[in-house]
């Protein structure tokens, strides 16, 4: 669930209503750390941005041997919570920000950015937009200049369709999004009703899963305990390997998602390719 509007007030204001209310609210896409103090009566089953933005610069640090990273990041909730979380975490591990540029969306001209970028001779490149479109803006301007720098960005730049349409653009680019069980009975079974309907592969396969997931487990929720939100509520937090569309789903205390592992995925010959499954335990 996302909503535009001044930084956090929007959606901070709705939890805060909905946890009033003993509104029972669970996200399949809400990724804002703040979600995890939101109160009792939110819940999601996407994991919060502080494992994503950790999982990429432990990535960027330890696997791709990395030093020195720039950061370009949209001026949203979303991204902003990536590139905190990201900085924190590569400066803790020994990594160095010699860039840490942010754009407002809407925008379409990096060159100040990439100017910058040039000077700085970072050997890593975090782009963190909040939708597709200024993404692959910006690895169009960056080759266009010639930086052949390592891009490394979240979930959003690695849309089967973004990818599908500019896979040559994206050569080398690596994505990292939450793992699932994409065989997994039920995955598999969406995934190949999805690509029947529409004759291409399902964008992004982790949210979509989600959202379908959640329909089976409120069900269950609903018929075993009723209809009563705060029984509801206390049944969720009971959640332990529930076998979902997404796989096996455990929330914990604060109603996230315990998510152990992350998809490595790189642009390879203009597809979209699995490097490794990458383990959120440090």
């Amino acid at each position: 669930i996302q909503v535009k509007g001044p930084k956090g007030t929007l959606n901070q204001t709705l939890t805060a209503l909905a946890e009033k209310a003993q509104v029972l609210v669970i996200s399949p896409s809400a990724t804002s750390p703040d979600i995890t103090d939101a109160g009792e009566f939110i819940f999601r089953t996407a994991p919060s941005d502080a494992f994503a933005g950790e999982v990429a610069a432990r990535y960027a640090y330890g696997t791709l041997d990395k030093r020195n990273a720039a950061v370009l990041s949209e001026n949203t909730d979303y991204a902003q919570a990536l590139r905190e979380v990201f900085t924190g975490r590569f400066q803790a591990l020994g990594g160095k920000i010699v860039l840490d540029e942010t754009f407002n969306t809407g925008a379409t001209d990096f060159t100040s950015q990439i100017i910058k970028i040039k000077a700085a001779q970072p050997d890593v490149i975090y782009l963190v937009p909040q939708t597709a479109a200024p993404g692959v803006q910006l690895v169009k301007q960056l080759e266009a200049q010639e930086i052949d720098t390592q891009l490394l960005t979240a979930e959003v730049l690695v849309g089967r369709d973004v990818v599908g349409e500019n896979g040559k653009l994206m050569e080398g680019l690596i994505g990292i999004e939450a793992y699932f069980n994409k065989d997994g009975p039920r995955a598999k079974a969406l995934m190949d009703a999805y690509q029947q309907e529409y004759k291409k592969e399902a964008p992004y396969p982790f949210f979509m899963a989600n959202v379908h997931g959640q329909f089976f487990l409120i069900k269950e929720g609903i018929e075993k305990v009723g209809l009563d939100t705060a029984a509801l509520r206390d049944w969720l937090t009971t959640v332990e390997d529930w076998e979902g569309t997404m796989g096996k789903l455990t929330l914990d205390e604060n109603g996230d998602p315990v998510l152990e592992a992350y998809s490595i995925l790189q642009v390879t010959d203009g597809r979209l390719k699995d490097v490794e499954i990458f383990s959120t335990k440090k």
